[in-house]
């Protein structure tokens, strides 16, 4: 079958081939690496480490057809050698077994490596997220974390319960031993082999046909094509097998070693073994999975960490908090706790955390947009409280939607100045502007970023299903905006306590209302420890925010008597709080103020 196969290396006395249409499988791992790590490296350095990927890749593939033919040799069978193709890998074996336990040992070696191989780089990507934040860091964790993902895919893809995979394999061993057939175990596994063969041809072909995705298309095909031909195969040499006097190299007797001698060591035998095992058990319980799971947090008095100079305040009669959650990433054994427990909430990491972007640099950016929130919500509050200020506001982007209709034409730090011709003062108004305008026509945004002004045109769409095709939702431009105050102009200092480690906006209600109360003359609290969520934007409106659930949680659970939630929120937040504290919905700082103000 592959003629043009040359013999490169020797690994434990099988032979390595290389055919030539082996380039087609790095080009097409390069191609995809490329597109994945460009999210985040220049064109030229992903290509560089999309090169090495493959390598590793392929590596990976040798490594999987080495543990099925190093098991075999342990077991005395005849191990033809090992095809590196475009498809993958193919070890030559003449039978593989003579016992259906001999097979599923031998069948089972390749995944499991893979599985291992994953496991590894699972570990050095979870390491690598625990260097300092920068380009080494970046390239370590994402690489290794493809090479992981798409091991663990292979040895799924291999676990397949058809011939001629490995899965198929396993289920042959089974059903030999429960049948006690071999060849009624094989025409079983064939005609699975056949069915997903021709299903993956079919996908192939609609891919290419609807232009989706032609290229994944026509490897998907072509591996159907090759699954088909391959469990066609089988069945042909079993029903041969079977004729009075045939013999053939999948036979039990022409599948025995000629020859005795040392064997390789066994796998499973040795101290390999029990290494394997450790790594994939330590993976397990702390890799990662591409899942965030919330869970609440804490409560943080707000009156410590603010500081106003210039004017008379009192003392709060009562306590004030902002509330928080905690986002932890589960490993695949708390992931699967997790998934059986109705009451945890879990999203996926890509809802969280953008693609392309540093894990520690995205937590940055969110303290970022604390600070921002924050110069807002104490200028609003003592605005509220009768202080004179004059706020100029501008509306700063701060992350872009890679797959969004702003992707490549605005950038993180850009500043909105107006939107066909009218100014924006906020980013609920940027939001409204845009939600409001009919799909598909043009907008005109006023842009300065770095002290140049440009226009810049952007044709909002519906947001995209997880299929990729258009939803009924409200137009987006696929950009997360913060209020920010360009100038504040007001006869006092607020300023925040430095080096304060929590991140987003969702504090901007309480810190407003905090400094409302230091300010004012009367007292709002009366004695009550109030903990609220909600964004707060210039104009004194409160916004949604997430994990409202858990933050209820924290509030209960810290003892609080109020708690403020944005008023979408109230009805959920009250069931769930069940009377163990007074939740309030509010949409605005005054309706906030004057609710607390009416209740004793």
């Amino acid at each position: 079958m592959f003629r043009r196969a040359v013999r490169v290396v020797t690994l434990g006395g099988v032979d390595v081939r290389l055919d030539p249409s082996l380039v087609l499988l790095v080009a097409l791992l390069t191609w995809v690496l490329t597109g994945r790590l460009g999210l985040r490296f220049p064109t030229s350095t992903a290509l560089a480490l999309a090169v090495v990927g493959s390598v590793i890749l392929v590596l990976s593939v040798l490594a999987h057809e080495l543990g099925h033919a190093l098991a075999a040799r342990r077991r005395g069978l005849h191990v033809g050698g090992i095809t590196l193709f475009a498809l993958g890998g193919a070890t030559e074996l003449a039978g593989h077994g003579r016992t259906p336990r001999e097979e599923l040992a031998v069948s089972a070696t390749g995944p499991w490596i893979s599985i291992v191989i994953a496991a590894a780089a699972g570990l050095v990507a979870t390491g690598a997220e625990q260097l300092p934040a920068g380009d080494v860091s970046a390239a370590v964790g994402l690489l290794a974390g493809l090479v992981g993902w798409l091991n663990l895919g292979l040895a799924a893809f291999n676990l397949l319960p058809a011939a001629p995979l490995d899965g198929g394999r396993i289920l042959h061993a089974l059903l030999w031993r429960g049948l006690r057939d071999r060849h009624r175990a094989t025409l079983v596994t064939s005609v699975l082999g056949v069915v997903l063969g021709v299903v993956l041809v079919v996908v192939g072909v609609r891919l290419v046909t609807d232009a989706t995705d032609v290229v994944s298309g026509l490897a998907t095909a072509a591996v159907g094509v090759f699954l088909a031909a391959g469990a066609e195969g089988e069945r042909r040499r079993s029903r041969r097998s079977r004729e009075p006097g045939h013999d053939d190299g999948d036979s039990d007797r022409g599948a025995v070693l000629g020859r005795s001698g040392r064997r390789p060591a066994d796998l499973f035998g040795s101290g390999l073994a029990s290494a394997s095992i450790a790594i994939v058990a330590v993976a397990a319980l702390t890799v990662p999975m591409p899942f965030v799971e919330y869970r609440p947090g804490g409560a943080t008095p707000i009156e410590p960490l603010v500081t106003i100079e210039g004017a008379d305040t009192t003392a709060l009669d009562g306590e004030t908090a902002l509330l928080t959650v905690r986002l932890t990433r589960p490993s695949s054994v708390q992931l699967v706790a997790a998934r059986l427990d109705p009451d945890r909430q879990l999203l996926p990491t890509a809802r969280i955390y953008p693609q392309g972007v540093d894990r520690q640099v995205h937590l940055a950016r969110e303290r970022e947009r604390f600070d921002r929130q924050f110069d807002v919500a104490a200028a609003v509050g003592a605005a509220a409280a009768g202080i004179p200020l004059e706020i100029v506001t501008a509306v700063v982007i701060l992350e872009v939607d890679p797959n969004g209709p702003a992707a490549g034409l605005l950038a993180p730090g850009d500043v909105v100045l107006s939107v066909d011709g009218d100014p924006v003062t906020s980013g609920a108004a940027l939001a409204e502007r845009v939600r409001t305008s009919p799909a598909g026509v043009p907008l005109t945004l006023r842009i300065v970023h770095g002290g140049v002004e440009r226009d810049q045109r952007i044709t909002p769409q519906p947001p995209a299903d997880a299929a990729g095709g258009s939803t009924d939702g409200p137009p987006r431009i696929g950009v997360i905006v913060q209020t920010a105050v360009d100038d504040l102009v007001l006869p006092i200092d607020i300023t925040l306590t430095p080096d304060v480690r929590i991140g987003g906006p969702s504090a901007g209600l309480m810190v407003g209302l905090t400094v409302y109360d230091l300010l004012a003359e009367e007292d709002l609290l009366r004695g009550r420890r109030v903990a609220g969520t909600g964004t707060l934007d210039v104009d004194g409106v409160v916004g949604g925010v997430g994990g409202v659930p858990e933050k209820t949680l924290a509030a209960i659970e810290a003892g609080y008597d109020v708690l403020l939630v944005p008023a979408a929120d109230a009805a959920a937040t009250q069931r769930l709080a069940s009377g163990r504290i007074t939740v309030i919905g509010v949409t605005t700082l005054d309706e906030a103020i004057d609710r607390l103000r009416r209740r004793d």
